[in-house]
């Protein structure tokens, strides 16, 4: 009895021991959360510009638990950009499109501002691949990309 007490009491202590680390490395890459910024807050109107002042831009900073991919995009200032994702194979494919209906065209530019929360990444090559799809535009082409390796 004495050493079925000890050995469901070490499983117990090993199951304890395990780390959020381990349980994020077994669930895989994940987009947990996207902040938008830039031409999204209507509070920024600086951003706008008719002349070419602001670039795209793509790029990673991290901590140990989070990555974040930031992209900043030059677009219409009356676009209405959405996004979605689909992730496979430690590939990250973002799908960015202009949702606009009406009033789309404007004669100015803005820089709109995505930053995504990516977790699961932890000791893997990820590659991330940015499509865009803009105003009466019939197809994705892809923008920008990017590849992550963490050792």
């Amino acid at each position: 009895m004495k050493n079925v007490i000890l050995s469901i009491s070490m499983v117990l202590l090993i199951l304890l021991a395990c780390d959020e680390r381990e349980t994020e490395l077994a669930s895989g890459i994940l987009i947990t959360k996207v902040d938008y910024s830039g031409c999204f807050s209507t509070q920024n109107p600086s951003l706008k510009t008719t002349s070419g002042l602001i670039n795209d831009s793509l790029s990673i900073e991290g901590d140990q638990y989070v990555l974040y991919l930031k992209a900043d995009m030059v677009y219409n200032c009356c676009g209405a950009l959405k996004d979605s994702s689909v992730i496979k194979d430690n590939i990250v494919n973002i799908y960015i499109y202009d949702s606009c209906l009406q009033d789309c065209l404007c004669k100015c530019l803005c820089l709109f501002k995505f930053k995504f929360s990516v977790t699961g990444y932890y000791g893997k090559t990820t590659s991330f691949k940015i499509y865009l799809k803009g105003y009466n535009v019939k197809d994705y082409s892809l923008w920008k990309e990017l590849i992550y390796i963490d050792k």
